[in-house]
């Protein structure tokens, strides 16, 4: 037999809701870890096309297309393509974890840069030119 609780809070605010109980079960059932397993599923392809094969393609994700500058090979001024979109993301993404003061050096780099690259633009060998 499954143990159920009851929690209950009484509001002693100005606003005099009253008492509020909760009866459950201790936490998500199955089908709200279903739905976040769909949120997270059509997150992640979003960011795959974004951040790989549209800015791959184009030079350009949403956003910068936005702001009218794309990403391109510093060599041949043409788009990264999705392998090193991805890897360029990846990077920012693994710096930010491993040690936030490193990602913030890292996209704060064209401030002082000639080039205004990042410093992962320097790794991938890529600069941001305007659309």
């Amino acid at each position: 037999m499954q143990k159920v609780e009851t929690v209950c809070l009484t509001d002693d605010s100005e606003f005099n809701l009253g008492e509020f109980c909760a009866t459950g079960n201790n936490g998500p059932n199955g089908l709200a870890w279903g739905l976040f397993a769909l949120t997270f599923v059509l997150a992640l392809a979003y960011v795959v096309w974004n951040a790989g094969l549209r800015q791959g393609k184009t030079g350009s994700s949403i956003g910068k297309a936005i702001m009218k500058f794309k990403i391109v090979s510093q060599a041949t001024e043409q788009p990264i393509g999705f392998g090193l979109s991805i890897a360029r993301e990846l990077i920012y993404l693994v710096a930010y974890f491993v040690c936030g003061i490193v990602w913030l050096v890292a996209v704060l780099f064209p401030l002082w840069d000639p080039l205004r690259q990042t410093l992962v633009d320097k790794v991938i060998k890529t600069v941001a030119l305007p659309l």
